[in-house]
């Protein structure tokens, strides 16, 4: 399992370019991406598989994960 930092993820010069992109410019090297990797007919069927799921996750993740320490989240993943 690989654990990244909090500190990592904010001088990373990957993220900070992430962060100034704008949602538009972020699926677009997105796809540039998965072009590059899958070819035209991998990407598109990687899209069409994806599911972006349903519900409100944030408040789903506040119950899953309420009095819990990354620690035991991390413990109850590796069981």
């Amino acid at each position: 399992m690989f654990i990244v930092s909090a500190t990592i993820l904010k001088v990373h010069p990957i993220v900070k370019l992430l962060n100034e992109l704008t949602p538009a410019e972020v699926r677009r090297a997105g796809w540039e991406a998965l072009t590059e990797k899958l070819g035209p007919a991998g990407a598109l069927k990687f899209i069409l598989d994806y599911d972006r799921g349903e519900g409100n996750y944030t408040e789903l993740r506040k119950k899953m994960f309420k009095g819990k320490t990354v620690r035991n989240i991390v413990q109850e993943a590796e069981r």
